[in-house]
């Protein structure tokens, strides 16, 4: 019923759509037309300040006819019931001293659909200093072209405080298992959604990827890592 209602008022198709559909849906799963228009909508949440974008997100929903109309409605809806609550973001642990240019990284909780399995993922974002597509290329995440499941790289953990039910920090581990790099770590303990930690709990794994934050460029390039789940 509220999805009929909508269509009768198009910014608020779009405004929702804009937000259900920030992590572009692969092709197959929702409509063509949808996933047309959701390229339009990732330029804008990568870049607030380009009006371009901004404008051709409005008219393409404006141009659309009243099947297309409901069909993103619609994908947009069915995206959402499957994400359940708003993400989750989590900060860097020291966030706000970053003055030395630093990359610091915030990481946005989600979750998506491998072989009929939820896997947990984990999207990096700039928070500060020299976060982004360069920095996490220097600390050797592949790139990943969205087509296919990330590599596996067991040198790459995910440290989860078993007791506070919550992230710890992203690393890599050299061959004696000490740290080599780290990569992201909390702010302060975050408890995780009951669902989202069984997923975790489940899978073992989680994909990490990245960059997404405002200031990408329009149509950005992404890497991504399946890191293995240590808890502590």
């Amino acid at each position: 019923m509220l999805s009929v209602d909508a269509l009768d008022h198009r910014p608020t198709v779009a405004a929702f759509s804009g937000k259900a559909l920030g992590i572009l849906p692969k092709a197959g799963r929702v409509r063509d037309s949808t996933v047309r228009w959701a390229v339009l909508a990732r330029r804008v949440h990568g870049d607030r300040d380009d009006s371009a974008a901004a404008s051709a997100v409005w008219e393409a929903v404006e141009a659309m006819d009243v099947q297309q109309l409901y069909g993103l409605l619609d994908d947009a809806l069915r995206l959402w019931a499957i994400a359940g609550s708003p993400p989750v973001v989590i900060h860097h642990g020291e966030f706000g001293d970053g003055s030395d240019g630093g990359p610091l990284y915030q990481v946005t909780l989600a979750s998506r659909e491998d072989g009929g399995h939820r896997v947990p993922v984990l999207a990096l974002g700039h928070e500060a200093g020299r976060a982004g597509l360069a920095h996490l290329r220097e600390v050797g995440l592949p790139d990943w072209d969205w087509e296919s499941p990330p590599v596996m790289d067991l040198k790459w953990q995910l440290r989860v405080s078993l007791g506070a039910r919550a992230l710890e920090a992203i690393v890599r581990v050299d061959g004696e298992g000490l740290d080599d790099i780290v990569l992201w770590k909390a702010a302060k303990p975050v408890p995780l959604s009951d669902g989202w930690w069984d997923l975790l709990d489940r899978a073992q794994h989680v994909e990490v990827w990245g960059p997404w934050a405002p200031g990408s460029p329009e149509a950005p390039e992404q890497v991504a890592v399946v890191a293995r789940v240590t808890f502590r």
